[in-house]
């Protein structure tokens, strides 16, 4: 049977939120090892208390009660949570917390776990979706280790958890990005081919109207040469009879006047 926290830590002055969330809570066990510089204190809460106000009440005691001794002080805390509380509710509220924690223990899993994503196909089941990576497959089991150190243990909840491993987002727009660009570079190259095809066709059939009309220029050329020859033709006869004329006048005129 444990000891209400501010019966076991009677000197103990901390904030007045933090004062009214211990009030409920008991103190099962408090121990230390040979040296005397490390303690432990195991705390019982029928509700969750966050992390950060742990960590600040873990200060307050060493501080306050161990001010002269080179001390470190580790609560323990257990929550005797209600039957609405299950996995995926305990990490609605409580996620933040473990992060915090997690970040303690190691920054890269703390990244890790702040960008992995929690599917929960049953209520006692948790799909831990990390970002793929040899870290990630590395770290894996340590990480669930704590999770499941957390939620079973900590807050008395059970859960299975599984680990599958996705594509990193980056990557993942990275593949997007060159697919768009190849699709652009597709579209650009065959607009490229359609104007080049059509100004081919205009050039040629530029071509051939120029053809027929060069054509069509010569024949008429031709044309006009014949019926200039045509005409000159003429013309010589016709002034040939004019010229004669005059003198067949002449001489029919003569032989009249001799008559």
């Amino acid at each position: 049977m444990g000891k209400p926290f501010f019966e076991v830590f009677s000197g103990l002055s901390v904030q007045p939120e933090l004062e009214g969330l211990m009030k409920g809570t008991e103190v099962t066990k408090v121990s230390t090892n040979h040296q005397r510089n490390h303690l432990r204190v195991y705390l019982q809460s029928g509700r969750l208390i966050e992390k950060a106000d742990i960590y600040h009440l873990e200060q307050d005691i060493k501080s306050q009660l161990f001010p002269k001794h080179d001390v470190s002080v580790k609560i323990i805390e257990k929550f005797c949570l209600s039957g609405q509380y299950n996995p995926q509710k305990l990490m609605d509220v409580y996620k933040d917390s473990i992060l915090r924690e997690f970040r303690t223990y190691s920054l890269l899993e703390y990244s890790m776990l702040r960008l992995a994503q929690m599917e929960f196909p049953r209520e006692d089941k948790m799909q831990l979706i990390l970002e793929d990576s040899v870290v990630a497959r590395q770290k894996s089991e340590d990480m669930v280790q704590i999770l499941e150190k957390i939620i079973c243990e900590r807050c008395g909840l059970d859960v299975d958890i599984q680990v599958d491993y996705a594509t990193p987002k980056e990557k993942k727009h990275k593949k997007n990005r060159i697919d768009n660009r190849r699709i652009i570079g597709g579209v650009l190259i065959g607009v490229w081919i359609l104007a080049f095809s059509i100004a081919v066709f205009y050039l040629l059939s530029s071509g051939k109207s120029g053809g027929e009309d060069a054509a069509d220029t010569e024949s008429a050329s031709q044309g006009d040469n014949v019926t200039a020859k045509e005409q000159g033709t003429e013309n010589p006869e016709a002034e040939q009879e004019e010229k004669e004329d005059p003198q067949s006048e002449e001489n029919r005129t003569a032989a009249e006047e001799g008559a």
